[in-house]
Order: structure tokens, then sequence, then C-alpha cells
């Protein structure tokens, strides 16, 4: 769940024609990056989990940020739900109050928000595989018009995992972008820290299904879409701390 939240603008009109939902049948999630007050997290995550537990169903939930520039920050997560649920919110008495006191008193700061949809197309998900504690989120920013091309490469990964059943995967974009033009994340779900370190090689895999030479293909074919990219590994921070 790691990045499973920043952004506000970006990409082009183009990128988003080409990768809005066809129906109203999708999953989104909301997610506010906030940088806690120092000294006061412990206290901080036992706050925000009441609220999220009295006023919104334990629907909510934090991920904790290990690297990079927005290490030590979290992600403060909703979902999932549609635009339409917006139409039809009716938050209980105290609501407002509490969020404004968690505010005032625990958050240094509210840095973006943002609404990712996942793509139901470019995700492989295993029965019974959703006791993950962690994510790899992997933000890619596009080069414009390179979305459908993207998409096919994205597919040709996903036939890898389905025939190999690997671990899961999923694909989002976000609906309004973000401010430095990572639109698409990646994520991949984990347990253990040291499963990043398994070698499940990869590339007899993806050329047993896709032919010799197709990861250098596939690879060379990434570099003419993606203009960059980052990963970021977060912590589901359990609702029992």
């Amino acid at each position: 769940m790691k990045k499973l939240i920043i952004g506000l603008l970006a990409v082009s009109i183009s990128f988003y024609t080409q990768a809005q939902e066809k129906t109203d049948d999708y999953k989104m999630w909301v997610g506010y990056h906030i940088t806690l007050k120092k000294g006061k997290e412990k206290e901080a995550i036992k706050r925000i989990q009441a609220h999220d537990k009295k006023f919104h169903n334990g629907t909510g939930g934090l991920l904790y940020i290990t690297n990079g520039e927005n290490a030590g920050d979290f992600y403060w997560v909703y979902g999932p739900n549609t635009f339409a649920d917006y139409d039809n919110i009716n938050l209980p008495d105290g609501h407002d109050a509490d969020n404004n006191q968690i505010a005032t008193e625990f958050i240094e700061e509210f840095h973006e928000t943002t609404y990712w949809k996942q793509d139901k197309e470019l995700l492989f998900e295993k029965k019974g595989n959703s006791n993950s504690t962690k994510l790899e989120l992997e933000y890619v920013k596009l080069y414009n018009g390179k979305y459908e091309e993207f998409s096919s490469l994205i597919k040709k990964h996903l036939e890898v995992f389905k025939k190999y059943n690997l671990e899961n995967v999923y694909t989002y974009f976000s609906r309004f972008g973000s401010k430095d033009g990572y639109s698409i994340m990646l994520e991949f779900p984990f347990t253990n820290w040291g499963d990043l370190d398994k070698d499940i090689d990869y590339k007899t895999k993806f050329e047993s299904v896709h032919g010799e030479g197709s990861l250098k293909k596939a690879g060379e074919k990434w570099n003419e879409c993606v203009e960059n990219a980052y990963v970021e590994a977060v912590v589901i921070i359990s609702t029992e701390e």
C-alpha cells in the first residue's frame, strides 16, 4: 500500500481518455500523504485508527514509508470506493471536530491527496493471498501517448505471473495525476523483508512464455514508454499496534 497515495495534477488529456475505466465497476482508494509531528507518532497512530473505526467503519488505513525522500512519512488511505460514493456521504456527528483535532495536534504537514483507480484488466491476484504486511510501490511517469503500449507490456508480464502463479500485482492510475507526473502505480504486496532477496529466475520464466530474448525487448519497450520511475516500500500499520 505504500504509494497507494500521492498526487494532484499532471500528465496529458490524452492519457486520461486512454486510461479511464469504461464502466462504473471499479475500485478506488484515496490517500493523504502526511508528516506526523515528531515525538507524537505512536499517539497519532492510535488516534487516527480510533477515528477510522468510529467514523469510517474501519475502512481507513495507515502506511509507513520506509525509503526515499518521503521516508518517515505516512499515507492515510481510505477505500475501496467510487466517486459516486462521495455524493452520498453521511458522516456521523462529531466527525469534523475529531478530524480537525487530529490535524491540529498530530499532523505537521499535509502534502498531496491522490485518487488511485485500480485497472481491473492489469492485475493478477492469487486466491487466499491477502495477508501481506508490506507493499512495494513503483510509481511510473509515462511519456505522452504511451499508455496503450505500456498497458500491452504489463499484460505480457501478467501472462508470466499467471502461468507460474507468482505473487499478486496490481496496477493503478491517478485520476487527477500527480504534481510530478507519476500517475501510474504498480503494487507488489509482500510479507517478509526476506522475500525481496528471493531469486525467482524471472528471465527464464518470461522467456519460456514469450520466447528467447523477449525480456530484453520488454526492457527496451519499458524505456520507450517510461520517462522515469521510482520505488517506495511501505509497511501496513496494524490496527493492533
